[in-house]
């Protein structure tokens, strides 16, 4: 009897990422639904499958053929590949992205590094990596790099002497003993002392004080009238008493 798989979800659980893609045979400890590209010269339970997705369905190996067109993402890489009906291959090779950015794909124990020999804005400007380093490590150099030092130095030294005169002239005081705005009015310093002195006195202070004592009294016999009868709630009773 012929089991046949039939995708039931939108999403296709029943096909994971592929494991690894260049082992010849199976590595010790797989579970159930473990799937791997069989690599070459392949043996074992994998024996005569190079290029075929094995997959572990608890018990045995089963095997699927690739045809052209199959994408898979493999795991030990964090990269597609793309099965061109002969060979799996880099997806972004056969997008022609690998041309395109002119990229150089390995892969170490961390997956994927990129390494860039080149870069090209498709108008016939291209740099490599070398001249852009030779470019990175020249950014500050200048040929007149002394006579702008200069120019900065005698700037700076220009900039202090100026801002010195003007810290030592800062806190100069003004003794003049008057005021005088040009015309007739003229005021002495003693004069000034006294006005600020004498800014808050008036002849009628005491006057002022008893009418201020005299509003008071009459507010707080007014309040302490009002609060004597204040409501007051009994709960008890569920009222309120007024005392009128």
């Amino acid at each position: 009897m012929v089991k046949v798989r039939v995708p039931y979800l939108e999403n296709f659980e029943f096909q994971p990422a592929v494991l690894d893609k260049d082992l010849s045979t199976p590595e010790s400890g797989v579970v159930k639904g473990d799937r791997y590209i069989v690599g070459s010269s392949a043996s074992g339970d994998w024996a005569t499958k190079e290029k075929n997705i094995a997959w572990y369905d608890g018990v045995e190996w089963k095997f699927d053929a690739p045809k052209k067109g199959t994408l898979v993402f493999v795991s030990d890489e964090n990269i597609f590949y793309f099965y061109n009906d002969s060979n799996w291959v880099l997806l972004v090779e056969e997008l022609g992205l690998g041309d395109m950015l002119k990229t150089v794909y390995d892969t170490d124990e961390n997956g994927i590094v990129d390494k860039a020999e080149s870069i090209d804005d498709g108008a016939g400007n291209t740099a490599t990596a070398s001249d852009i380093k030779d470019a990175v490590d020249k950014k500050h150099a200048h040929s007149n790099k002394a006579i702008l030092d200069a120019i900065e130095q005698a700037f700076t030294t220009a900039l202090k002497t100026s801002y010195d005169d003007a810290v030592s002239k800062a806190h100069t005081q003004n003794t003049d003993t008057k005021l005088d705005e040009g015309g007739a009015n003229e005021v002495s310093a003693s004069e000034v002392k006294g006005a600020v002195t004498n800014s808050h006195t008036h002849t009628n202070k005491a006057i002022l004080d008893a009418i201020d004592v005299s509003f008071t009294t009459v507010l707080k016999a007014n309040y302490d009238d009002a609060y004597n009868k204040r409501a007051q709630i009994d709960n008890d009773l569920g009222i309120i008493f007024f005392d009128l």
